[in-house]
């Protein structure tokens, strides 16, 4: 057999299995992709990174990082409803001027304790916790 013909079948294979994929992935985020594109939570996201320029959480530690990603302390999937999502998404009192790597250990506090809210206590302590056993 041919190894050329192999690879190619291989490479198709995959290929259309990556389309597949990633309609899968549009249809599933074009409905967040659509909240994280409205004027007001762009707005919002806006005002909250000049007023809280800071990692919140590097601030409890004692270090200025700078945030790059806002959190919110609800997440939005939670909401019962459409109309409650979108109030989620437009709180200012849901959210939190993160690093990149604060955000990621608010995602993993979360889906660690199988949760929809966390505070900026809840996750301070469980950073110390993962930081403290590494």
């Amino acid at each position: 057999m041919n190894i050329n013909l192999i690879r190619n079948n291989i490479n198709k294979h995959y290929k259309e299995k990556s389309e597949a994929h990633k309609e899968i992935a549009h249809r599933r985020n074009s409905k967040w992709n659509k909240l994280y594109q409205d004027h007001r939570w762009k707005r919002l996201r806006e005002w909250k990174i000049q007023h809280d320029p800071i990692c919140e959480l590097c601030l409890k530690e004692g270090v200025v990082t700078p945030a790059d990603e806002i959190h919110h302390l609800q997440i939005i999937g939670s909401g019962i409803n459409d109309e409650d999502k979108f109030r989620l998404l437009l709180d200012p009192l849901n959210l939190c001027s993160c690093c990149s790597r604060h955000h990621d250990v608010f995602h993993a506090y979360l889906k660690e304790n199988n949760k929809v809210y966390a505070s900026l206590d809840e996750v301070f302590k469980y950073d110390i916790k993962i930081n403290t056993f590494e």
